[in-house]
């Protein structure tokens, strides 16, 4: 029985990963970096950190630091710009669980700081939205690994089987389904394997359909 429902926010949420893929290649571009848009999947949902040990990794050749500090610079601005739209049926998903006493949290690969940022130049406080929020930057492991979900569950108090997980990248639902939570792909730019796709609880096109799925759930609310 699901008992609460926690988001990620980077193309679940927000439309920003349209954004992150124009940052990507204008940066890019800007240094010289052949780097293919595969490049920009594998790193979708993963945090600042897991973003670095990424490039070290696999482009030692590229100063990753300096990459990332212009590329979060100009995804700020395009931010400000107010190119990161809220995604049809979130406020009316987010109202319906409400009404239905469901706690709801936010996982994400983004800092507090883009957190923030993003809600606020959206008109919504995230806090007063989610219950509990577990961000790049708080300490805990980023996607795939499944940590950040484990700990989401924990300061929801409820177990991952009965919390239903809204990702849209391939690493985000690697996390969930590793966490043992109830893993919904929403679809938006990036299609992950069929592998993948068959450990999902469900598979949606957008957030109406995950609203339509969860109001065929029977729900218990956590007791006040």
């Amino acid at each position: 029985m699901t008992k609460a429902v926690v988001f990620d926010m980077d193309g679940v949420i927000f439309d920003s990963e349209r954004v992150w893929q124009s940052v990507f290649k204008t940066v890019s571009d800007r240094f010289g970096y052949n780097l293919g848009e595969y490049v920009r999947h594998n790193l979708c949902g993963m945090g600042e950190q897991s973003i670095i040990a990424y490039f070290n990794e696999n482009y030692p050749e590229i100063d990753a630091v300096t990459f990332r500090k212009a590329s979060l610079e100009e995804y700020q601005a395009e931010i400000l710009r107010g190119e990161n739209r809220v995604k049809p049926g979130f406020l009316e998903l987010v109202s319906w669980l409400k009404e239905q006493g469901v706690p709801i949290g936010l996982a994400t690969g983004s800092t507090s700081e883009q957190v923030a940022l993003c809600f606020e130049k959206a008109g919504l406080d995230y806090k007063a939205i989610f219950e509990t929020w577990v961000c790049s930057g708080m300490g805990v492991k980023g996607k795939p690994d499944p940590e950040i979900y484990l700990v989401a569950c924990e300061k929801l108090g409820t177990a991952p089987c009965d919390t239903v997980v809204l990702e849209d990248s391939i690493n985000g639902l690697k996390s969930a389904i590793f966490a043992g939570c109830k893993a919904v792909f929403v679809r938006d730019l990036i299609e992950p394997s069929a592998e993948i796709l068959s450990k999902c609880y469900a598979c949606c096109e957008n957030l109406e359909e995950v609203l339509a799925l969860l109001k065929s759930e029977k729900f218990e609310a956590k007791a006040p």
